[in-house]
Formats: structure tokens, C-alpha cells, sequence
């Protein structure tokens, strides 16, 4: 089966760059970039879903940032100034 795909001539000619580069002609070096980026995770598989109390956790913790309630901990010292108190 042929497709036809379109390119910017500007990403054309990268990606033409790089089939030369490695030896390859431009089709050849599309369909190994097509195959090594299908044996790739998806990304969507690879997020969890938060459960409702740690996004309400989340979101509280964004909203504290935004309005300026949090301090900023620098070195490994004010850590653990911080923290044991």
C-alpha cells in the first residue's frame, strides 16, 4: 500500500538529512521511524488516574501556590529546618 504524506519543506529536508546520514532513503527511514515509534508506549497508557481525595490534594496545592502560601526550601539544610520543627 502507498500514501502520499506531505511535508514543510524546512522538516523535509531534516528528515532527509537524517536518511542520509544513516545511509537510508527518505521512505526507508520513514517506515523505521514508524515502526520504532509504534513498539513506543502510547502516552495516555502510561498516566495513572489520580483517585478524588489526592486531586483535591493537588488541587488545594495549586491553589496555595498561586496565592502565595508556600516557602521555597533551597538547600538540603532549610529541609531539615523545616521539617524538624
Amino acid at each position: 500500500m502507498q500514501k502520499l504524506i506531505s511535508f514543510p519543506d524546512p522538516i523535509y529536508d531534516k528528515l532527509l538529512k537524517r536518511a542520509k546520514k544513516i545511509g537510508f532513503t527518505f521512505s526507508e527511514y520513514m517506515r523505521m521511524m514508524s515502526v520504532q515509534h509504534l513498539q513506543q508506549p502510547e502516552l495516555l497508557d502510561e498516566i495513572e488516574v489520580l483517585d478524588d481525595e489526592t486531586s483535591k490534594r493537588v488541587e488545594a496545592s495549586l491553589e496555595d501556590f498561586k496565592n502565595g502560601r508556600f516557602k521555597i526550601l533551597g538547600t538540603k539544610e532549610e529541609i531539615k529546618n523545616y521539617f524538624s520543627k
